[in-house]
């Protein structure tokens, strides 16, 4: 499964130093598409919640980016490293 959308319901709004009105978003779950189509996975739900949930596209997490894979040893080598 694949995750298309995050699902997220509005917060309240807020003010920037600079005094700009922005809005809070709460990620609340996500939208995954699988063999029988989407479906949607709660994770949590605000206690001023309103009923709306707005789908987003999914950002991308920096640390999947910047994480280096680890290092796959086959069976025969961890045979090699037992001393009996």
């Amino acid at each position: 499964m694949s995750v298309k959308f995050e699902a997220c319901a509005r917060g309240e709004k807020y003010t920037t130093q600079s005094g700009e009105e922005k809005q809070k978003w709460i990620k609340c779950g996500v939208v995954v598409e699988g063999k029988n189509g989407l479906s949607l996975k709660l994770e949590s739900i605000p206690v001023n919640f309103d009923g709306w949930l707005t789908f987003f596209e999914p950002k991308p997490r920096d640390d999947q980016q910047q994480r280096p894979q680890p290092r796959r040893q086959s069976a025969g080598s961890y045979q090699e490293d037992v001393p009996f």
